[in-house]
């Protein structure tokens, strides 16, 4: 029998709303004193030199961090699970630990992905055959490489000759696996590369014939950080160029194909300069309205500041976001560097990255309105900065869990020694209720327990809309548009637990609802 749901879904950030806080008594950007240590977890391992590069959270709150260690000389892919109060995961490899040697030197993890599935997706690069080629692991939910992927779990590609590195991984909704970093195509010039895999490791020939798509910025070249996937299958990819000689932000987007999207700035690829002497885009992300951030940091001459970026869905800046799409924050005295950065769900945005304070580097977080201004009601003027005593620290990467709360992933250095280092931050999420005070647009969602689908039923001014069904970290899992007032969306390979229908109809809609 179905179960028939009648909800109102408002703009989220229209009108007056109310607030359902996850912390109550925590001042958001505080630090989680119910996880590891008052807030941090530091690990060692029997090398001198241990430095994380990315971190994930799992469905059920677990915690994955990847990075890399010296054993014998040489670095190893290093892949660790906490559990959700930071203490080591002992199910998951050996205590908690996992170590991929893959080439004869150095391998270095960068990044890493969950699949829907629970397979952990581990990308950097490895030596194989005398040159540095792409490296890209896939492991087990218990740690063990993943046989059907690859070689043992393992795919090494080399382009051309030369070195070559993923910095960044994104799984598509059809499972297949993009990679996003560089190549040098020439003698100190490199640039920017995307590749795209088919679920068991091997190249996607349809991706721009070939599986691979390399840009062309110039003499100086280019260098991807970061990739993202829009609702509509599109790909962005963030980073620098120094075609001008100095490094500036760049971004491409290209279709689902992996043919530049010339609908994006003319040709598919946009640079711009921040204001500073140098700027280095480190970390993209698109809203829910498929608007664009490219956060990293910009040298104004002096020292560095955070720097953010918003694009409209054609590539010309923001104009709503900042000073014409462009915000510089400077958080301690020098240095200030953004790593990385993620949406919550009410549109707020988290970056996370170092700064020198207090004669050190220290971890360093932000927290910005969606118009681009400070939220001041994260540690009282929307920054924080956690250090982890007379060391230095930097952060690397951030990651929101299901109840909001930020857990940020890096590196504390002391000396020549170096470890892997956690923190968790108390966080709200705002979250609308059905009973707003704003222009109020109706859906009416059937959803049973026991079918694989949503029914929804629409007014005439949302068809065309698109919609997405986000999961609890954020994460878009299944888009489209609502072709006609009565539209069917399959739900059967999502997991049990709660998600989110989205609906971009004029205003950003938002409603919750149970998968069982």
């Amino acid at each position: 029998m179905k179960k028939k749901f009648y909800i109102k879904l408002a703009s989220l950030f229209i009108g007056t709303f109310f607030l359902m806080p996850s912390n109550t008594y925590s001042q958001d950007g505080s630090l989680d004193l119910s996880f590891g240590v008052n807030g941090k977890v530091i690990t060692k391992f029997e090398s001198l030199y241990d430095g994380i590069g990315s971190l994930a959270i799992q469905s059920d709150g677990k915690i994955v961090v990847v990075g890399n260690t010296f054993l014998n000389g040489y670095s190893d892919f290093t892949v660790v699970r906490y559990n959700s109060d930071g203490s080591l995961d002992l199910s998951f490899g050996s205590e908690g630990k996992v170590f991929t040697d893959i080439g004869t030197l150095t391998d270095l993890a960068q990044d890493v992905a969950i699949q829907s599935d629970g397979k952990i997706v581990v990308v950097g690069c490895a030596y194989v055959d005398g040159v540095d080629q792409i490296a890209t692991v896939r492991y087990n939910e218990d740690g063990t490489l993943d046989n059907s992927f690859g070689t043992n779990g393992i795919v090494t590609t080399p382009i051309g000759s030369s070195y070559s590195i993923g910095n960044s991984v994104a799984i598509q909704s059809d499972g297949k696996i993009v990679v996003a970093g560089q190549t040098e195509i020439s003698t100190y010039v490199q640039e920017m590369i995307v590749l795209r895999y088919y679920t068991d490791g091997t190249l996607d020939p349809a991706f721009n014939a070939g599986g691979t798509y390399i840009t062309e910025f110039g003499v100086m070249g280019s260098r991807a950080s970061s990739v993202a996937i829009q609702i509509n299958g599109k790909i962005v990819v963030g980073g620098n160029s120094a075609n001008d000689g100095n490094p500036n932000f760049a971004i491409i987007r290209l279709k689902d194909d992996g043919n530049a999207d010339n609908s994006f700035s003319y040709d598919g690829i946009d640079t711009i300069s921040v204001g500073g002497v140098i700027d280095y885009g480190r970390s993209v992300v698109v809203q829910s309205d498929e608007k664009i951030i490219l956060a990293g940091y910009s040298h104004n001459g002096t020292d560095n500041d955070f720097a953010l970026v918003r694009y409209n869905t054609n590539g010309t800046l923001d104009s709503s976001f900042g000073k014409d799409g462009i915000v510089t924050t400077a958080i301690g005295s020098s240095n200030d560097q953004i790593s990385s950065m993620i949406l919550q769900q009410d549109g707020r945005i988290v970056v996370a990255g170092n700064s020198y304070y207090n004669r050190s580097y220290d971890f360093a977080l932000a927290r910005y309105n969606i118009d681009g201004t400070l939220d001041t009601s994260f540690d009282s003027d929307g920054k924080q900065v956690t250090g982890f005593g007379n060391n230095s620290d930097f952060a690397s990467s951030v990651a929101l869990q299901s109840d909001g709360k930020i857990v940020v992933a890096g590196t504390t250095q002391e000396g020549f020694n170096s470890d892997f280092a956690l923190a968790r931050y108390n966080n709200t999420i705002l979250t609308g209720v059905d009973e707003i005070q704003a222009e109020v647009l109706s859906v009416e969602i059937y959803a049973d327990p026991t079918t694989d689908k949503l029914l929804v039923k629409a007014g005439s001014e949302l068809v065309g809309s698109s919609y997405s069904v986000i999961d609890q970290l954020g994460r878009p899992i299944i888009s489209g548009r609502l072709i006609s007032e009565s539209s069917s969306v399959a739900i059967d390979k999502l997991a049990s637990g709660l998600y989110f229908f989205q609906v971009v109809g004029g205003n950003q809609m938002t409603v919750k609802f149970m998968k069982k």
